[in-house]
């Protein structure tokens, strides 16, 4: 993209400089409404609003680079931003009509469309110890599918681990479906438990029925929660960013994601690189802390934000500078 000099500084400021109001808004009470601020002509942020509509918001395709992608690791490319979606396995021209609804079109809009939330998915609970209202991995044998009809008609599935037993309850379901659990078959769930009539169920859990040889194995990180649109799941995603910071993570690659703060203003902060950060916040350890996340305050998030409002603050110079040489 085309850089312009601004006088206060020694970095430059590119026309198109990436943004994230969620974590802007969360680690700086009171900023990042979700609307952009600037004039047409004066982009804030990252990205700024490329259209004027406001700031950058919130099937399985798999990690592994498509061949598109893999292509392009061997090729020489300025800058992320001028990297389409598409390049990355399983985006097609229907799947990047669906993202661009939420203003993902480059490989670097998908680095910078961050978590909402996290699960924590790194552990298997005993059913025996499960809590209503706890969201959780536990791991099973089916013991009875049955349909049930009353006023909504439903499959439940009664699973069992040897510690306590757990119903899983699917208003939406198919006859495969529905056929799948045999008795006997071991299964892995994820998600709230909630009590019925004195004993514990999921509603529409995640889940996924193992053969005898699969390993039971948990995430090895926090599962990111995205802000998503209709016919964008969480797993795409996840596989999309997954494919995103393998590229970055390529050493002939890491230099096309530029770092807009100077390394010595960086590092009197303490503050860690923007890859570094990045691949914190979509993928934390088993032992982050969640609540400080949740609420924005993790230096990883802090140094997103503060690049966040560096830029927004040389961006609004740039609009005053022009406007005085306009006028």
């Amino acid at each position: 993209c085309q850089a312009e000099r601004v006088s206060s500084g020694p970095w430059t400021l590119c026309s198109r400089q990436r943004g994230d109001g969620r974590v802007f808004s969360a680690a700086v009470p009171g900023t990042g409404s979700g609307r952009c601020c600037c004039p047409a002509q004066g982009l804030t942020g990252r990205n700024g609003c490329r259209d004027g509509t406001g700031w950058l918001t919130a099937a399985d395709t798999g990690p592994a680079p498509g061949p598109v992608l893999a292509k392009r690791l061997s090729e020489k490319v300025d800058n992320l931003d001028q990297l389409p979606v598409t390049v990355l396995k399983g985006v097609g021209a229907r799947v990047a009509e669906k993202l661009a609804r939420l203003r993902i079109r480059t490989l670097q809009d998908v680095l910078f469309h961050l978590p909402l939330r996290y699960e924590d998915r790194t552990r298997v609970v005993p059913m025996g110890a499960l809590q209503s209202g706890q969201f959780a991995v536990v791991v099973g044998e089916v013991e009875l599918a049955e349909v049930r009809f009353g006023r909504r008609r439903s499959l439940l599935v009664r699973i069992s681990d040897g510690t306590g037993s757990l119903t899983l309850r699917f208003f939406h379901f198919s006859k495969a479906q529905q056929s799948g659990f045999e008795r006997g078959k071991p299964i892995r769930c994820y998600g709230e438990v909630r009590a019925a009539a004195g004993a514990a169920e999921m509603i529409h859990p995640e889940y996924r029925l193992l053969s005898a040889g699969d390993e039971l194995a948990v995430e090895e990180h926090l599962t990111p929660v995205y802000p998503a649109t209709e016919g964008v799941h969480q797993l795409t995603l996840r596989a999309l960013t997954e494919q995103a910071l393998l590229f970055i993570d390529a050493t002939h690659a890491s230099g096309r994601l530029v770092d807009w703060l100077p390394a010595g203003l960086a590092s009197s902060f303490k503050m860690s690189s923007l890859q570094a950060a990045l691949r914190y916040v979509h993928r934390p350890p088993p032992d982050a802390p969640v609540e400080v996340l949740a609420a924005g305050r993790h230096p990883a998030q802090q140094r997103l934000a503060f690049e966040e409002l560096l830029a927004h603050h040389l961006s609004l110079r740039r609009v005053r500078l022009r406007a005085q040489h306009t006028s």
